[in-house]
This record gives C-alpha cells, sequence and structure tokens, in this order.
C-alpha cells in the first residue's frame, strides 16, 4: 500500500453537540467581533479545503488543475453534500478505468469524514451572533455565543431553544479541524496526478 504523509483525522462531528466532547457554551465572548472573527477562519478554513476538493474533481474526470469549466460545474451544486456526490460519481468512473482500492478508499474515507465536518460548518455559516442575556442586543455589552437563526426550526426546539451555541474557543476549535483536512486531500490529489504523469 502507499504511504502517504497525512493521514485523515477522527473526529465526532456528531450534529447532536451535547452529544459530543463539546458542551453547550455557557460562558461566550467579551466582545462579539471576537466571535465574528472566529466565525470567519472557520469558514476561510472549509473554503481551502473545498478549493482542493474541485481539483480532486477536475483530476478524477481526467482534465487537470487547469480545467476551469470544471471547477465552475463544481461550484454551481448549492450545497456541500451535492458536491461530494459529484466526487463520488467521477471515483466510481475513475477506479472502474484506473483501478486503485488503497486510494479508491481513502478517498471515500476523506469524503465521509468532509461530508460529517459540513454539518458543523454550515451551523457556523448559518448562525447568528447574539447576546448570552436577550435584554441585549448585539452592540449593548454582556457575552456573546454563535446560535442558530429564529427561523432554523431544526435547530431549536419548540420552545426556540438553541440546540448549539459556541463561542470563539469552540469556533476555532472546528476551524483548526477543518483545516486538518487540507492535507489529507492535498495528498491524494498528488497521488492521483502520480498515476497520470503525462497527463493521461
Amino acid at each position: 500500500k502507499q504511504k502517504t504523509a497525512y493521514e485523515i483525522p477522527k473526529r465526532d462531528w456528531s450534529s447532536d453537540v451535547c452529544s459530543s466532547d463539546l458542551d453547550l457554551n455557557l460562558g461566550g465572548d467579551p466582545d462579539p467581533y471576537i466571535t465574528f472573527g472566529a466565525v470567519g477562519a472557520a469558514l476561510t478554513d472549509w473554503e481551502r479545503f473545498e478549493g482542493h476538493l474541485a481539483l480532486i474533481f477536475t483530476a478524477l474526470i481526467g482534465l487537470g488543475d487547469e480545467a476551469h469549466a470544471a471547477r465552475r460545474a463544481y461550484g454551481t451544486i448549492a450545497a456541500f453534500q451535492g458536491r461530494a456526490g459529484m466526487v463520488r460519481a467521477a471515483a466510481e468512473a475513475y477506479f472502474d478505468e484506473h483501478p486503485d482500492p488503497d486510494l479508491q478508499k481513502d478517498l471515500a474515507d476523506l469524503l465521509n469524514t468532509a461530508s460529517r465536518a459540513s454539518a458543523r460548518r454550515n451551523e457556523i455559516a448559518h448562525g447568528v451572533v447574539q447576546p448570552i442575556d436577550p435584554s441585549k442586543t448585539v452592540f449593548t455589552g454582556g457575552r456573546y455565543t454563535l446560535v442558530p437563526a429564529y427561523y432554523a426550526t431544526n435547530k431549536r426546539d419548540l420552545r426556540h431553544q438553541a440546540r448549539y451555541s459556541y463561542a470563539a474557543v469552540e469556533i476555532q476549535r472546528f476551524a483548526r479541524q477543518f483545516d486538518e483536512l487540507v492535507e489529507p486531500a492535498l495528498a491524494l490529489l498528488d497521488r492521483i496526478h502520480a498515476r497520470h504523469p503525462q497527463g493521461s
């Protein structure tokens, strides 16, 4: 089996935050801009990973890194699960023509890990920074966390209680975990390229 320098991280990406090692945050951040900054960093780390996944997609369909059309096609799919499905479909055809069980398994493992992680990315992307004290507004003091929007019925119970509440420390933890997906993606891309040194 070909060895890689990077292992796909094993994480608990459970959608039920309370069932993982991460409890609902009760402390919060003293400044909402601390939370805002953590949100931006986490989303940037996720997008770096997805950029490499788009390159894997173009490599699998045989067009190489410079396939502008393939990258644009990848980007037209709104949800990550749909984009991951595109990569899985391309991988199925690619490995049918170019069998490599180890590479195929490693790619499947990365996609499965990323699919679980995408739920946390979505919470970060679609959450709102709010004061823990409901009597305060974002700019009048208190402590702040990222929580689901009030219309997000799948993330709030019937009494409007949030199913997650992240301060910067939790968001930064997710950001590091998103970043840990980048190197395995790069390693997989290099392995695909190494199989076709002449672009064949």
